[in-house]
């Protein structure tokens, strides 16, 4: 069955489509209606720090799927409020690491928390089986998710 799908293009092209309507479908329901006091590629360098930890540049550019220059200007901006902050690594200051202050650590947490509220609001409105499809499908959609993420690893992706 993962030979076929693999060299399917046809289905390729309908799963990416639908993962990408979900994707936007998630964003429009829980995060477009939550005012944010960050824009959001900010806000998701901070979640990336918050989650990962002290990354170099490189490292969270790739795991933001953005350009470096692009991470630049957010991280400076970043840097400006006192959320994050910049050092040199001793053993090559070619690269420089990036790290949460203690205030971007507050102020992540903070803001979860207020979004996790919000989610919840939404969620008084769905009966139990709706709930009970969500778990599972959110269950088997992680699943996969980390097996296509532990194969990309493996690949060298």
């Amino acid at each position: 069955m993962a030979e076929i799908a693999k060299g399917n293009k046809v289905e390729e092209k309908d799963m990416a489509a639908a993962l990408m309507e979900l994707a936007i479908t998630i964003h429009r329901v829980f995060f477009k209606r939550t005012p944010t006091p960050l824009p959001i590629n900010q806000f998701s360098v901070l979640c990336a720090l918050y989650d990962e930890g002290t990354l170099g540049m490189h490292e969270l550019a790739d795991l933001l799927m953005m350009s470096k220059q692009q991470l630049t200007t957010i991280v400076e901006k970043l840097v400006k409020l006192g959320y994050v902050k910049k050092t040199e690594r001793e053993n090559d200051h070619r690269y420089i690491d990036i790290d949460m202050t203690e205030a971007g650590k507050t102020f992540a947490e903070d803001f979860k928390a207020k979004l996790r509220e919000h989610m919840k609001e939404q969620f008084t409105h769905l009966t139990l089986a709706d709930h009970d499809t969500i778990m599972a499908s959110t269950a088997t959609l992680m699943k996969v998710l980390a097996h296509m993420n532990a194969t990309r690893e493996h690949d060298g992706k």
